[in-house]
């Protein structure tokens, strides 16, 4: 129907550690058992190498479910959408403070109010 949807799917404690493995088996398991493992498109997150790992066994769990089929265009039906390493989307607000940091570090600043204190100096001088 083209409408946009929200729901939270789940809220549990994962035992264990946040291995990838370990978190392709926890998505894999609520996405099976809502039906929707074919809906996943995107997965959000930041840099760290578990969140590689969890795409990595996701997309091969997922072949292995859909029989290596990737629709081109899916649309409708129960085609596998999602394609590993390039249904990433890093955190925005984790690439964001990277970006924030760098500035920092480029204007020989640790702390926003170095940074301030810094640009400040620079308007005086004109």
């Amino acid at each position: 129907d083209g409408r946009v949807y929200k729901a939270l799917l789940d809220f549990i404690n994962i035992l264990g550690s946040y291995s990838g493995d370990n978190l392709t088996e926890v998505i894999f398991r609520i996405g099976k058992r809502y039906g929707i493992l074919h809906k996943i498109l995107i997965i959000t997150r930041d840099n760290a190498l578990n969140n590689d790992t969890l795409c990595y066994y996701l997309y091969s769990r997922l072949l292995y479910k859909y029989d290596s089929y990737i629709e081109e265009n899916p649309i409708r039906g129960a085609s596998m959408r999602f394609k590993g390493e390039n249904s990433q989307i890093r955190y925005f607000a984790y690439i964001l403070n990277l970006i924030y940091k760098a500035i920092l570090r480029s204007l020989s600043s640790s702390t926003y109010t170095d940074a301030v204190a810094f640009l400040n100096r620079v308007a005086e001088r004109g």
